[in-house]
């Protein structure tokens, strides 16, 4: 007769190794597999949370796929007593419910750029827009020197250069010049259609979807939005939402009028954002990831700002996403 005195260091052994081999897999972005090591596990808060951190990214790797609904499947097998926000789960859920609802004007407007050629037949939008066959298409992106910008931020990405009133080239950039119209009046539908082109360029083109769990948008002083007819950074970031599902968390606030960022640069621009800008902590965003959408990057003081100031509440990283960047004799970022 045995007593199976040992069977209980028989199961410990056995977890530490199934244990093991999903978090190795996680790591390694093998999610399928992780998941069937992880369905070896006994329940624990450890493997609970192995388990929801590989089915929130197998969530966002359907999402890019434009795999919505397996998507959604896949975010309602979150444990409930994991460590991702149940917010961040239950709002990408919300929001992928009514995603056709909410991208209806997609449709039409992509349908703005016309045919396709060889090239771009079948790609995604941002690819279709920056074709070389396009009569009027959006510049093609240039690669950022990501050394520019502090180590706080993970990483950098623009959708398309921006021409200043400065370059000499300034008019045969059809993007750069609805953008300053833009600055002077918002006009919602324009932005959306810049928004989803972002989008496009997020998912397609860039980790980010895979990589983020919110987007904060850049503030727009109380004046200026007021001139405008809105925030730009705020407009792009909800096309984004609606294409993709990923959350906005608006944790920003302006709580004044910033000096003209033309007459106020380096350091003293960010002191004078950090006395203008309201940042409390945002139980949500605690050591989550988070892109930070504006729509262009110049000097990359704004983003740097916003940057230290949601890591100084909480957030675990953070990424720089914007339209476009300044490519101009007066941009430091190019």
């Amino acid at each position: 007769m045995t007593l199976g005195i040992g069977d209980p260091w028989d199961r410990l052994r056995d977890y530490d190794f199934n244990f093991g081999q999903a978090k190795k897999c996680l790591d390694s972005g093998d999610l399928s597999e992780a998941l069937k090591w992880v369905g070896r596990c006994s329940s624990t808060p450890e493997s609970r949370a192995i388990e929801a951190q590989t089915r929130y990214r197998l969530a966002s790797e359907m999402i890019m796929e434009r795999r919505f609904a397996e998507a959604e499947v896949e975010l309602g097998r979150i444990p409930h007593d994991s460590s991702i926000s149940r917010f961040l789960i239950e709002e990408r859920i919300r929001l992928l419910r009514k995603r056709r609802e909410a991208t209806s004007d997609l449709r039409e407007m992509a349908q703005r750029f016309g045919g396709t050629c060889d090239s771009c037949r079948g790609k995604d939008l941002y690819t279709i827009a920056t074709c070389r066959h396009q009569a009027f298409g959006v510049p093609a992106v240039l690669k950022l020197k990501d050394k520019k910008f502090p180590s706080e931020i993970k990483g950098v990405y623009a959708a398309a250069p921006y021409r200043t009133r400065w370059d000499n080239k300034k008019w045969a950039d059809p993007m750069s010049r609805l953008l300053r119209m833009e600055k002077r009046e918002v006009q919602r539908p324009a932005v959306r259609f810049m928004g989803y082109l972002l989008a496009s360029y997020m998912c397609h083109h860039t980790p980010l979807v895979g990589a983020v769990d919110a987007l904060v948008p850049v503030p727009t002083s109380a004046s200026r939005a007021e001139v405008r007819g809105g925030c730009i950074p705020l407009e792009l970031a909800e096309a984004i939402r609606d294409e993709l599902a990923i959350p906005i968390r608006d944790v920003i606030k302006p709580i004044g009028d910033y000096e003209d960022h033309l007459k106020v640069k380096g350091k003293a621009r960010e002191q004078a954002l950090r006395r203008a800008w309201d940042v409390p902590e945002d139980p949500v965003l605690q050591c989550r990831s988070v892109a930070v959408v504006d729509d262009i990057i110049t000097t990359g003081t704004t983003m740097k700002t916003a940057a230290r100031v949601l890591l100084e509440q909480g957030v675990g990283s953070v990424f720089a996403l914007s339209l476009c960047h300044t490519e101009s004799r007066h941009s430091a970022t190019t």
